[in-house]
C-alpha cells in the first residue's frame, strides 16, 4: 500500500466522527459542579480512613459526538478538600487536577426516553499537604510528609443533558471513580451547563 493512501486512510479515519450524519452540533462544551460521597484513605499515614459527603469538584467539560449513539466526554477537573485530624486520622488538605475521557453509548427506553452510559479513565495530579495528628485535647501528636505526585484511576459514568435554550442544555450526571492503588474512591452527582 502506497504511503499516501494510508495517509488518506488515516486522516479519514481521524475525522470519520465529522463526516458522520453531517452535523453541526458536533462539539459541546461547559461547566459543572460535582457534589460527591468521598472514601479516602491514607496509605502513608498508618491506614487511617475516611468518609463524607463534600460539594468538591469543578468541571470544564467536552462532548465531542463520535455518532450518533456513541460519543467522547472529556473533563479537565479541579477537586479540593480538608480532613479534620483525629486520633487515628491524619488531617489534610488535599487537591487534585485530574484529566478524564469517558467512552458513553446510548441507551434507549422509549421514543424519546434515554440515558448516555460509559466507561473511561483519567490521571490525577494530587497534591496532600499539611498531614498531622492530634490527640484528645487537639494537640499534634505527630506530622507527615506533603505527598505530591500523579496517579490514574478508572471511572464510570450515565447521564443526560436537556434543552433549557436556544444552543444551551442542562446536564446531569452520576459518576463512580476507583483510584488504583484504592486510597480514594468518589460517587457523584453533578450538574452542568452546556453549549451545543
Amino acid at each position: 500500500m502506497q504511503t499516501t493512501t494510508k495517509l488518506a486512510l488515516a486522516i479519514l479515519v481521524i475525522h470519520q466522527p465529522l463526516l458522520a450524519d453531517n452535523r453541526d452540533d458536533f462539539w459541546t462544551f461547559g461547566v459543572q459542579v460535582d457534589g460527591s460521597n468521598v472514601y479516602f484513605e491514607d496509605h502513608e499515614g498508618e491506614g487511617s480512613a475516611s468518609t463524607f459527603n463534600e460539594l468538591n469538584a469543578l468541571k470544564l467539560k467536552l462532548i465531542t459526538d463520535i455518532d450518533r449513539d456513541t460519543r467522547a466526554v472529556s473533563a479537565l477537573s479541579y477537586r479540593s478538600f480538608n480532613i479534620d485530624p483525629d486520633l487515628n486520622v491524619v488531617g489534610q488538605d488535599a487537591k487534585l487536577l485530574s484529566l478524564e475521557t469517558i467512552y458513553q453509548e446510548k441507551f434507549n427506553f422509549g421514543r424519546s426516553a434515554f440515558i448516555w452510559a460509559g466507561i473511561g479513565g483519567g490521571a490525577t495530579q494530587y497534591s496532600y499537604s499539611d498531614r498531622f495528628k492530634v490527640d484528645q485535647e487537639g494537640y499534634t501528636t505527630r506530622e507527615y510528609e506533603d505527598l505530591n505526585g500523579v496517579g490514574f484511576y478508572a471511572l464510570a459514568s450515565v447521564g443526560r443533558e436537556f434543552p433549557i435554550a436556544t444552543d444551551w442544555l442542562l446536564g446531569i450526571q452520576a459518576q463512580y471513580e476507583y483510584h488504583f492503588g484504592g486510597n480514594l474512591r468518589a460517587t457523584s452527582i453533578g450538574l452542568s451547563i452546556l453549549y451545543d
